[in-house]
């Protein structure tokens, strides 16, 4: 996995595997919508066209965040 080798590879002892694969599952999952929201209302940008985003992405995460998983980690992950 690229994200996790290259912190691996630069800097090994920075954070440990447990931790590193923490990290690999929270970017699998989807933005939450309030946090979308409330940076995009604060940087002046479109507010609804954040919330469909927001949604859209929400809603193939349901699918798209088990796949991820399963393709980075496989079927088990070691505890």
């Amino acid at each position: 996995v690229p994200l996790t080798k290259g912190l691996e590879l630069f800097a090994p002892s920075l954070l440990s595997k447990p931790l590193l694969e923490g990290l690999l599952i929270l970017t699998c999952l989807p933005t939450t919508i309030n946090m979308c929201i409330i940076l995009t209302s604060a940087s002046g940008g479109n507010v609804a066209t954040s919330l469909c985003n927001t949604v859209i992405s929400n809603m193939a995460g349901i699918f798209l965040t088990p796949a991820l998983l399963l393709r980075f980690f496989g079927t088990t992950i070691e505890l």
